[in-house]
């Protein structure tokens, strides 16, 4: 091969390019080179998160934190409309030498191994549903939790079409900009494997050409996908090492030139020269070193109930977004959990889980009686469960980004972020007080990991019914944000940016402000 000869300006700017690090103008300013960004992923539940299998306090909470369960029957009233604020805010260390295993919840032991890369929010707020006016609860929670905002048009009654894409396609179009041949991996398991955009409530959208968006489909056969993406793996991957090879030539000779350049320079000037050198010699070093970049298993559901069949697709799905990502093939995937066989846990083939399970699970059916019904307690055990069952795949899925390695150290996972959320709150239709969970990120810069944190209550609320609450929490779009600013998107607000809420029975009013990050988070 021929050397490469390139002037100074050329030289530095591909030095910069190399490292996306500071780039060097010719005329000896630093300019900015942009990094390319994580990974991100959306795990997606339906039916909400069973607070009382999923809040805690541990052990050395302060008194001023108060109980999850007091805030809770405050923030339902408790058989009164609540007109008074709940501004407590804190936050602990899922790291702390004081926190022993038995202290977490039974949703958060399931990740208790991952617990350094995890993040809990407990009293934000879906407040986005306050000015949606289109579909039932429901509806309305699948497009705040997917995309962030409220709905174009009602359809069919109780079902609406997004007006903003969701986050993952969000993150695609961002991508685009440098990668146009980007692709998400977009996975729904069930037990048809049916693939394409059915369901009742969709979630799933993209913008179209005419400046609206469009239902994107979602796979549900893994056999398909891995024909699709994988089968020519081995050629692929024989590509990669020719192109790495050759790149490492490439790094070689610059290097070369970098030794030529320096002799003649002085001062600031070689200084800045020198500091890309060593950042180019580290990236040569990496590229001697591979990710795990395999091809995934799709093993046979055959003679298989539709509960293992299920779990067996999840897992296949969730394998081959980790090889998706190892092997460079996407940086953008979603994978729902939707449609869970009942059988999966615990519960009969043919149980109502909606009307029977998710509705009678709402909180204020604690809160209401004295004591709890048994069908309420039976009802939030069932939810529990669901919720343990599907915690359970999501544990596997960031352990597995976690046991990838990355060349300069740190893990797959620490530059992807998962977001794992529910459109509800709760199967009753909430909205408020809504646990999210987030995994990895640590590489982005907006994220600090390990952490359990706990938002007040004191906005006016857009509802004006929601539980006799008439204060709500944070709103969820902040979080959304936050870590779209940690995907490298230059945002400040997901729709619009306030919403106006009321204190009815004190006769009051605000404006609650849906723009910028959200404050604690890094």
């Amino acid at each position: 091969m021929s050397r490469l000869r390139m002037n100074r300006r050329t030289l530095l700017k591909i030095a910069a390019a190399a490292t996306g690090g500071v780039a060097i103008s010719s005329h000896g300013r630093e300019v900015s080179a942009q990094a390319a960004p994580p990974n991100f992923i959306f795990v997606y539940q339906e039916g909400g998160d069973v607070a009382r299998g999923t809040f805690m306090r541990p052990s050395f909470a302060q008194p001023s934190w108060g109980h999850w369960s007091d805030i809770m029957a405050i923030a339902n009233g408790n058989g009164q409309p609540n007109t008074t604020p709940e501004n407590t805010e804190f936050e602990f260390s899922f790291t702390d030498a004081q926190l022993t295993r038995d202290q977490m919840s039974r949703k958060l032991d399931v990740f208790w191994d991952v617990r350094s890369k995890m993040l809990v929010f407990e009293g934000l707020a879906k407040l986005s549903t306050g000015w949606d006016p289109y579909g039932d609860g429901h509806a309305q929670g699948h497009l705040a939790t997917m995309t962030g905002g409220p709905a174009e048009y009602e359809y069919d009654g109780v079902k609406s079409h997004a007006r903003y894409p969701s986050l993952d396609q969000r993150v695609l179009q961002h991508i685009k900009q440098t990668d146009p041949l980007a692709v998400s991996l977009n996975f729904n398991p069930n037990r048809n494997r049916a693939s394409g955009t059915s369901g009742f409530h969709y979630y799933l959208y993209g913008p179209n050409g005419s400046g609206g968006m469009d239902r994107l489909p979602t796979d549900g056969d893994p056999n398909d996908v891995f024909a699709r993406y994988f089968g020519g793996l081995e050629e692929m991957t024989a590509d990669v090492e020719r192109r790495r090879a050759a790149e490492r030539v490439v790094f070689e000779q610059l290097q070369s030139q970098y030794r030529s350049m320096r002799d003649r320079m002085s001062g600031r000037d070689r200084e800045r020269l020198e500091t890309h050198r060593q950042l180019l010699h580290e990236l040569d070093q990496r590229l001697a070193m591979n990710l795990s970049c395999e091809a995934p298993e799709v093993p046979s559901i055959d003679g298989l109930d539709a509960a293992a069949a299920y779990e067996s697709d999840w897992r296949a799905f969730s394998d081959m977004i980790v090889a998706g990502f190892a092997c460079g093939l996407s940086r953008v995937a979603s994978i729902s959990l939707r449609g869970v066989p009942p059988e999966g846990y615990g519960l009969p083939a043919d149980a109502s889980i909606h009307h029977d399970y998710e509705h009678k699970s709402d909180p204020l059916q604690f809160h209401d009686s004295t004591p709890a019904t048994q069908e309420a307690i039976d009802a939030e055990e069932g939810m529990i469960q669901r919720n343990l069952y599907g915690a359970r795949l999501v544990e596997r899925l960031v352990r597995r980004l976690d046991n990838v390695p990355l060349p300069g150290g740190g893990t797959l996972l620490d530059n992807t972020i998962v977001l794992y959320a529910s459109e509800l709150a709760h199967g009753g239709h909430g909205a408020e007080y809504h646990p999210f969970f987030v995994f990895g990120g640590d590489n982005t810069g907006v994220l600090r990991s390990g952490r359990y944190l706990k938002y007040p209550q004191n906005n006016p609320n857009p509802w004006n019914r929601n539980y006799r609450n008439e204060h709500t929490g944070t709103p969820h779009s902040q979080l959304y944000v936050s870590l779209m600013r940690g995907m490298g998107l230059d945002i400040n607000h997901i729709h619009d940016t306030s919403i106006d809420g009321s204190v009815p029975h004190l006769n009051t009013t605000g404006t609650v402000d849906m723009s910028g990050p959200l404050p604690r988070l890094a």
